[in-house]
């Protein structure tokens, strides 16, 4: 039996440092850190799919800008590389190195909203240091295919300039045996075939990024490599007519980018 409540006995208020500060003048709810605590987070793109009511929108690779635009800022700007996926970009900024993140809902001076209805904006410690993270990875399955995978990322942020780079590599290999059979009306078989295929797959990708003050504004300068190959081979033995039939292929595609912006607010011009 549960004993009740002595009369005056008041519920503990929440740890208010784990909370989001709202300022209801401008629409905006700050979560700081101590909010994502319980979560371990590692990155800023594990922090911002933390956020309660706010769903991650990466957007799209369409060409240009136009119809590109995620609903993530990091400090107050779009990440300028368009190949360079949004998840990609938060998941290279170090969840140690996030002041705050802001979810503004509706707008708020000097946001571009995109026209999106809610905005994540991303604010990194102006002076984080050097920070990193090596990931690997590793899968096989009962046929013996597998792949592995290895990626390192370095982010310098000091005296108002950042500099950042990631390298990531992976291999794959996949095997798999087919049967085909063809029956005519009559009930003849006229095609009996098996056939196995072999593929191989690699990937490897370079991002690198410097951002600086530069004449009252801010300058970034980034670039990003990427190199895929891939191959196939399969082999049809046919027993019924007979023969054998055989393709296979190669495959390599190489891509890349570099991109210059540059910021200054015109504000007090006109």
């Amino acid at each position: 039996m549960t004993a009740p409540a002595a009369w005056g006995q008041q519920t503990p208020p929440p740890d208010q440092t784990a909370l989001p500060a709202e300022d209801a003048g401008t629409n905006v709810a700050s979560y700081k850190p101590d909010f994502f605590t319980e979560f371990r987070p590692n990155t800023a793109f594990d922090m911002v799919t933390r956020i309660p009511g706010f769903q991650f929108d990466g957007g799209s690779f369409a060409r240009g800008f136009a119809g590109t635009a995620g609903n993530v800022l990091i400090d107050g700007e779009r990440p300028p590389s368009r190949s360079d996926s949004l998840s990609s970009v938060l998941a290279r900024v170090p969840s140690t190195a996030v002041e705050r993140i802001d979810v503004i809902r509706g707008g708020a001076e000097g946001i571009d909203m995109q026209g999106k209805a809610i905005i994540a904006n991303v604010i990194r410690k102006p002076d984080a240091g050097l920070t990193g993270a090596i990931t690997a990875s590793a899968s096989i399955n009962t046929r013996g295919n597998g792949g592995i995978g290895a990626g390192i990322q370095a982010q310098d942020q000091r005296d108002g300039r950042l500099l950042e780079g990631a390298i990531n590599a992976n291999t794959s290999n996949g095997s798999g045996e087919n049967f085909r059979q063809r029956i005519a009306p009559s009930g003849e078989v006229i095609l009996d075939a098996v056939s196995h295929n072999e593929s191989d797959y690699q990937n490897i990708s370079a991002t690198g990024a410097y951002e600086s003050a530069l004449l009252g504004g801010k300058v970034r300068v980034n670039g990003q490599a990427r190199l895929q190959q891939n191959s196939y081979h399969n082999e049809e033995t046919q027993t019924i007519p007979g023969g054998t039939q055989l393709d296979q292929g190669d495959n390599e595609y190489a891509n890349g980018e570099v991109g210059l912006r540059y910021t200054r607010d015109i504000g007090g011009y006109g």
